[in-house]
């Protein structure tokens, strides 16, 4: 079973560092897909829509999850609505390790040694924090 409460600790660490990339989305939503598509050709097909708009799309959703860390309920309805639209778009709960795991690298590829094993173990605490919201929302 994973873990379904943050510790303030957590919280405060990924919002540090997500401030310290803010002004470099559009390039984190960039490098995203590419090392996304380049380790994980297969997933490719699922995204049929425009990849700039999905660019945008993922770093507000990432920054949203990123700012509701604090309003846990709101946080959760987010999540459950977006695990919801994720399940037409043909996602798979095995996807979602593939996402996370780009995800950090990429959060470790713009922050570098800034991105401290404390703080990396508290984005992957995060991001399954959110991931089982979505699961919910997928069934």
């Amino acid at each position: 079973m994973v873990r379904q409460v943050l510790n303030s600790e957590e919280i405060q660490l990924v919002q540090q560092s997500w401030s310290k990339v803010e002004d470099r989305q559009h390039l984190i939503g960039e490098a995203f897909y590419h090392l996304l598509f380049e380790t994980y050709p297969s997933l490719k097909p699922l995204f049929r829509s425009d990849m700039e708009k999905q660019k945008k799309l993922l770093v507000n959703m990432v920054d949203k999850g990123v700012k509701l860390l604090s309003d846990t309920d709101k946080l959760e309805i987010a999540l459950y609505n977006l695990g919801k639209r994720h399940r037409k778009y043909g996602v798979k709960e095995e996807h979602f390790p593939y996402v996370g795991e780009t995800l950090l690298k990429v959060l470790k590829q713009f922050l570098g040694d800034e991105l401290d094993e404390k703080s990396l173990n508290a984005w992957e605490a995060i991001y399954q924090y959110w991931v089982v919201f979505m699961l919910d929302g997928m069934k």
